[in-house]
């Protein structure tokens, strides 16, 4: 009886440290949910909300208490009517899906839909992330301005070079008299 109760001690106290572990990296998780900048959401396989990150807030009309409801009842503030399509792209294929959608008030997002495994690689979902890229969007925006108004400048200098050269040309075959005879 007594190596029975020593026995179930050691049961417990190896219980209570793997509890504990777990119990931290809750812990753990919690506290970078709720510290990320990034809008995380994870879908369950039936597109189901299982989790989200806050900044996800500003993106979709979510609360707390909507989790396990479906995502296609709620409306969002992106140009992008394909989400529930690519997430089930994303289960049937277990391929990445990556997009820049722009925000209905001007905001571009970086959209990547991959798939949820589980460490025994079982596939229970769908974790969407938007990184904010309007900076970039803005940045490769006024590049491509700047590079057709330099291509649009160079052609108007090349066009008077041109025509530089041409008049020197005409001139000078005038005065070489060589005008006259192709008259």
């Amino acid at each position: 009886m007594q190596s029975i109760n020593e026995e179930l001690q050691t049961l417990n106290n190896e219980l209570k440290l793997k509890l504990d572990a777990v119990s931290r990296a809750h812990n753990d998780l919690q506290n970078l949910m709720s510290s990320t900048d990034v809008a995380t959401l994870f879908l369950s396989t039936n597109l189901r909300i299982n989790r989200f990150t806050p900044p996800l807030a500003s993106i979709f009309s979510l609360t707390a208490g909507d989790e396990g409801r479906p995502i296609g009842d709620f409306t969002h503030r992106l140009e992008y009517g394909e989400q529930a399509a690519d997430a089930r792209r994303v289960l049937a294929d277990l391929a990445p899906v990556e997009r820049t959608i722009r925000s209905q008030d001007g905001l571009w997002f970086l959209m990547r839909m991959r798939p949820y495994r589980t460490l025994d690689d079982k596939i229970e979902g769908v974790v969407v992330t938007f990184v904010d890229v309007t900076d970039r969007q803005e940045a490769e925006a006024n590049w491509e301005n700047r590079q057709k108004l330099l291509l649009g400048e160079l052609s108007h200098r090349v066009k008077n070079s041109l025509a530089v050269v041409q008049s020197i040309v005409t001139q000078s075959l005038r005065s070489s008299g060589a005008s006259q005879e192709t008259q």
